[in-house]
């Protein structure tokens, strides 16, 4: 399923991609294969590229999930060069948005 992810996440914009896989998570996944998506994805938050990890974190925020990886992201967050990664700025203020509200 990793892998699966992986190829997912490396294909487009961070909003569809997230999209996407919200939606496999909501309609396609038993509760088992929820619980190892949600782990995949804490991992790639984690680990990932600064893609993977915000298409990751954008995923949980659309879960309405934020708040359980919440020491995750907060450093991702803070350690941003918005000058290097300004493509970035929207997804980040949809999950400081999201932050604030949990």
């Amino acid at each position: 399923m990793k892998e699966e992810i992986l190829e997912v996440i490396n294909g487009g914009s961070i909003s569809d991609l997230a999209g996407f896989l919200y939606r496999r998570y909501k309609y396609e996944l038993s509760k088992e294969d929820q619980d190892e998506f949600l782990s995949i994805i804490k991992g790639l938050i984690i680990e990932g590229t600064s893609h993977e990890k915000l298409v990751c974190i954008m995923v949980v925020v659309y879960l309405d999930k934020a708040h359980l990886f919440e020491e995750a992201i907060k450093p991702i967050v803070l350690s941003l060069d918005f000058r290097e990664d300004e493509h970035y700025i929207s997804p980040l203020l949809t999950i400081c948005a999201s932050l604030s509200n949990s």
